[in-house]
């Protein structure tokens, strides 16, 4: 199962990954970690990892008119680079969550250039959710 977790049960080929579900905590914060999708369509130059620093924070800004998913969510780097996207297993609900004025925090936890790009970038999403928020998410 750890090795599971760590490479999310996915080869290079595979178009299946088993993702974490985002997990509700006692202080009513939203947490997971995944990677970083699309990167390998996004044509990023050679120098792309100069852009991040490990624990370094990204931004995340919807974008609902792109033609794969309504609810997609753009990573960017503070200084404005677009790197990929978060994945569709967690599109809906951050986008909802950004929709709702709630403001998401992602830190690279992991860079690894040198690996096959589904592997590139691992963060860690947080977001607080507003106690009544949290009970209905609890619910769900």
């Amino acid at each position: 199962m750890d090795i599971l977790q760590a490479t999310r049960g996915r080869l290079a080929s595979d178009t299946y990954s088993f993702e974490q579900p985002l997990r509700l905590d006692e202080n009513s914060t939203l947490s997971s970690s995944f990677f970083i999708n699309g990167m390998r369509h996004r044509h990023l130059p050679n120098e792309w990892p100069s852009w991040i620093k490990e624990h370094g924070e990204l931004h995340l800004v919807p974008e609902p008119k792109t033609k794969y998913d309504r609810h997609a969510v753009a990573v960017f780097t503070k200084g404005g680079n677009h790197l990929g996207y978060v994945p569709s297993f967690y599109s809906n609900a951050i986008f909802s969550l950004i929709e709702n004025g709630l403001t998401p925090i992602v830190k690279v936890v992991n860079m690894n250039e040198s690996s096959h790009p589904h592997w590139w970038l691992q963060v860690k999403f947080e977001c607080k959710v507003p106690l009544e928020q949290g009970k209905q998410i609890e619910e769900l």
